[in-house]
């Protein structure tokens, strides 16, 4: 004979998140001297050391903590 029927189904669609670092500070001004500290901020599942650098360490230095210390006035990229 003819059966009749319905069937269900469920599916859980995973959507991926971009996985990315963001600067607490875009832009931040010191006088000579001044600290700030600055954070990174992960989106999504990255691990690891983060390394700072400065492009000009007589401008601003920063520390292997995030803090920012100025230097002789410029400008520099962290």
């Amino acid at each position: 004979g003819n059966y009749t029927g319905t069937l269900e189904k469920s599916f859980v669609i995973t959507v991926p998140v971009q996985a990315s670092l963001q600067m607490s500070e875009d832009v931040i001004l010191l006088a000579p001297g001044e600290t700030q500290k600055l954070e990174v901020i992960r989106n999504g599942e990255i691990a690891g050391e983060i390394v700072w650098s400065s492009e000009d360490e007589t401008v601003a230095s920063i520390g292997t903590d995030g803090l920012v210390t100025a230097g002789e006035e410029g400008r520099t990229v962290i």
